[in-house]
C-alpha cells in the first residue's frame, strides 16, 4: 500500500507538485496520467526515496519513505524506469540483479536467485534469451528483460514509468497483462502511460495530473462520464461496448 499525505515538493521556488492526501491499495492498479512535465515522474521518485518532499510525507506498507533504508524499502518497493543504460551482461544475469535487496551479502546470484530469474524470464515470455547478451537484444525485448527483474524482485509496491513507450502494439498488451497479473496477485501497481486508450482499458483507478496538480481521481467509467480525460489532453473520448466490455477510443477536440 502506498500512502500520500498532503504532498508539496518543489525543485526550488514555487510548489512544482501539490498532492491531497491519497491511498493507493493492495489489489488494484492505478494509472497516472496528464501531459509532459506534469508531474508523473516527479511523484515517482518521491515515492522511491530518490527526491524528498518539502512537506507532506510518503509511506510504503506503513513505513515513511524518508526514515527507511534503501535496502529495506526495496524489498517492499521495486521500480521499472522510463530508461536506462544497456548492461555488458547477460539477460539471465541482468534478471537475478532483482534478487539482490533479499541477498546483497552476496556478490554473485546464488543458484536459487538464478532458478527465479529463469522463471520469472519464462513468465515473460524470454526464457530462450536467458544466455543472450543485453546489447543483442532488440528494445522491446531488454524491456521484457527488465520486467522480469523486476518481477524477480517480488516487492508488494511496483511502480511503471512509461514501460509501453516504443513497444509494438502486441508487446504493449503483453506488458499491461503482466501489471494486471500483478494486481491480481494482490500487488499495489502504479503506472504512468501515455497511452490513454491502455489506461482506460487497464486500470481500476486513473489519476490526472496538470500542472503539478490533482485535476481528477476515479474510475476509468467516472472519468468518461465527467470529461476530466478531455478537458485535460483536449480530446474527445469514445466509449463503446462490445460482449459486455468497454472500449475507449480516442477522436479529435470538436471544433
Amino acid at each position: 500500500m502506498i500512502e500520500i499525505q498532503n504532498l508539496h515538493f518543489s525543485y526550488g521556488g514555487a510548489s512544482s507538485l501539490q498532492l491531497p492526501e491519497l491511498t493507493l491499495s493492495d489489489g488494484t492498479l492505478t494509472a497516472l496520467v496528464g501531459e509532459n512535465g506534469s508531474g508523473k515522474t516527479t511523484l515517482l521518485r518521491l515515492i522511491m526515496g530518490e527526491l524528498f518532499p518539502r512537506e507532506g510525507a510518503i509511506r510504503i506498507d506503513g513505513l515513511e519513505t524518508s526514515r527507511v533504508k534503501k535496502a529495506e524499502l526495496a524489498t517492499r518497493l521495486s521500480y521499472f524506469p522510463q530508461g536506462r543504460p544497456t548492461p555488458d551482461m547477460s539477460a539471465l544475469e541482468v534478471t537475478a540483479l532483482g534478487r539482490y535487496p533479499h541477498s546483497r551479502s552476496r556478490l554473485l546470484a546464488s543458484k536459487e536467485d538464478r532458478k527465479l530469474a529463469y522463471r520469472a524470464l519464462t513468465s515473460v515470455g524470454v526464457e530462450d534469451f536467458a544466455d543472450r547478451h543485453m546489447k543483442s537484444l532488440s528494445f522491446g525485448e531488454r524491456q521484457r528483460v527488465y520486467l522480469a527483474m523486476q518481477l524477480v524482485q517480488e516487492a508488494q509496491n511496483c511502480l511503471f514509468d512509461e514501460p509501453t513507450n516504443f513497444m509494438d502494439a502486441s508487446a504493449k498488451f503483453h506488458m499491461l497483462n503482466t501489471l494486471s497479473d500483478l494486481r491480481e496477485q494482490g500487488r499495489c501497481v502504479l503506472c504512468v502511460i501515455h497511452d490513454l486508450t491502455l489506461a482506460m482499458r487497464y486500470a481500476d483507478r486513473i489519476l490526472v495530473l496538470k500542472e503539478g496538480t490533482l485535476l481528477a481521481d476515479g474510475t476509468p467509467d467516472e472519468l468518461y462520464e465527467s470529461g476530466a480525460i478531455d478537458r485535460a489532453f483536449g480530446i474527445r473520448l469514445c466509449r463503446s461496448v462490445e460482449n459486455g466490455e468497454r472500449f475507449y477510443g480516442i477522436l479529435p477536440e470538436p471544433k
